[in-house]
């Protein structure tokens, strides 16, 4: 199951010209996200219908999961969320790419029978 995080990455990463810190993530067809909030703020994106159920939208608490994960429907999408701290005042992106193979999400190879 992937995980979303609020703001994204560890710690606080490289801002935009605009003060914005941005991320992008692989969603594969069908894969269940939850969103993982590490910080009190404010939630919105868009589109809208790219998951089953919608992602939530609105205010969250610090520590805040969403339960039951959302599952990524079968077709290519981005998805953009904008998140803005109240804790640090500072407003991040994060684009969910939705498709049907993600760069490094590889099955594992079985070994060859000898």
């Amino acid at each position: 199951m992937g995980q979303v995080h609020f703001p994204p990455g560890p710690g606080p990463g490289p801002l935009d010209g605009y003060g914005v810190l941005s991320a992008s993530q692989c969603v594969k067809y069908g894969e269940p996200v939850t969103l993982v909030f590490d910080d009190t703020g404010i939630l919105a994106y868009g589109p809208l219908g790219d998951f089953t159920p919608n992602l939530p939208m609105g205010y969250f608490p610090k520590g805040k999961q969403t339960s039951p994960p959302c599952v990524a429907t079968s077709h290519d999408a981005d998805v953009v969320m904008c998140f803005f701290d109240l804790e640090t005042f500072l407003m991040s992106t994060v684009t969910l790419q939705i498709r049907a193979s993600c760069p490094g999400k590889k099955r594992e190879k079985k070994p060859k029978k000898r």
